[in-house]
């Protein structure tokens, strides 16, 4: 399956498992589509009941340059409610893709 969104700035949620349902992500794609601009994105993994905050971010101040894509292939088991989030210093250049299955 895939899960799409575009970056504003600040926090923003990719995907979050669903009510009783268990997801691996396979891969997430951060693609930097500005022509001239670079942008810094911080990717938090979320447990369930919890906000993003600075202990569950997983990679900090990532400078994607314009008209590349970061690609992070970790692999992560989301339980219900769990989500995976990004926030963007500028926001509306970075789009997110992350492809996953359930478990």
């Amino acid at each position: 399956m895939i899960s799409n969104a575009l970056v504003g700035q600040g926090l923003n949620k990719v995907i979050e498992a669903s009510s009783g349902k268990t997801f691996a992500n396979l891969c997430l794609f951060l693609c930097n589509f500005d022509l001239e601009m670079g942008e810094v994105v911080d990717i938090h993994v979320v447990k369930s009941g919890e906000s993003p905050s600075e202990t569950n971010v997983i990679i900090s101040q990532l400078y994607i340059c314009p008209t590349h894509t970061f690609t992070l292939e970790e692999k992560f088991f989301l339980e219900s409610g769990d989500s995976i989030w990004v926030a963007a210093q500028v926001g509306s250049r970075v789009t997110a893709t992350m492809t996953y299955t359930d478990v």
